[in-house]
């Protein structure tokens, strides 16, 4: 299992959804690989202050608990961090790993808050699309995806008048299934090259609202534009053309998803 399968899992993991298999071969990788092994540490600690800070019973011996938890975690990072001092390579993930679990101390001391309130938003609105970006790329040994490809850019013209290009630059639509995220059901197309899969997600227009929330900051780019969410497992970009909003996700960092126009709509 290399890194990025690995990360792949990451949130089935931490949710406990994933098989005993899928999950001792992960604990192997974690064993040798300790940038993963700091990455899944980190996003464990966060769900936990998540759930613990949005649950309703949140009294002072609970906050009081969290605290002292994540300063803990806090102390750890920074004596790993001196331990591994002259391995070049990995100062700036620890760097960063330490600046996040202090920011989530400094939530918990100051209360909900402006991060807080990001981390909320990226848990429960853009990891459900995550999860089925890598869920997808994950099934695409499936001799019968590109049938259902071909079924589904059909039904994109129906729904929304929008017609979808079969070849984006290098990348090609292979696979495509629907999907339901956050109680919206959603076209969800695959576009492949060599490893590198992008997922295109066609929702109707007022799902925009629902997931932007006025968080996502705002780019224009060709005249087009884009609200941005790029998180540390995968970038997530929208833009609303007619009926529809039009969702590209990858944890490809050399894709721009700027440049990802899937299609047009029809006159």
């Amino acid at each position: 299992m290399n890194c990025q399968e690995a990360l792949n899992l990451l949130y089935d993991i931490i949710d406990k959804e994933a098989s005993e298999i899928d999950v001792k071969q992960v604990e192997e990788h974690l064993e040798k690989c300790s940038d993963c092994f700091e990455k899944y540490r980190l996003e464990a600690e966060i769900q936990n202050f998540l759930s613990e800070k949005f649950r309703k019973a949140n009294g002072e011996a609970a906050r009081d608990a969290l605290k002292a938890r994540i300063l803990d975690q806090l102390d750890e990072v920074d004596h790993t961090g001196t331990a591994a001092k002259g391995r070049e390579n990995q100062r700036p993930f620890r760097f960063a790993a330490t600046v996040m679990v202090a920011a989530a101390s400094l939530v918990v001391l100051i209360g909900a808050g402006v991060y807080g309130a990001r981390l909320y938003t990226h848990q429960t609105r853009f990891v459900p699309l995550e999860k089925s970006h890598w869920s997808m790329t994950a099934s695409l040994s499936d001799a019968t995806l590109q049938t259902a490809a071909d079924r589904l850019v059909a039904e994109a013209r129906a729904r929304y008048g929008y017609d979808l290009r079969p070849i984006i630059g290098n990348h090609r639509l292979v696979s495509a299934r629907l999907d339901t995220v956050l109680g919206t059901e959603l076209l969800h197309y695959i576009y492949l090259v060599e490893g590198s899969s992008v997922s295109v997600f066609l929702a109707p227009a007022a799902f925009f609202e629902q997931v932007n929330n006025d968080r996502l900051e705002e780019v224009v780019h060709n005249q087009i534009h884009f609200f941005d969410h790029d998180c540390r497992g995968c970038r997530v970009v929208l833009h609303q053309v007619g009926r529809a909003v039009v969702i590209t996700a990858s944890s490809d960092r050399s894709v721009n998803l700027l440049e990802f126009v899937p299609g047009r709509t029809i006159i």
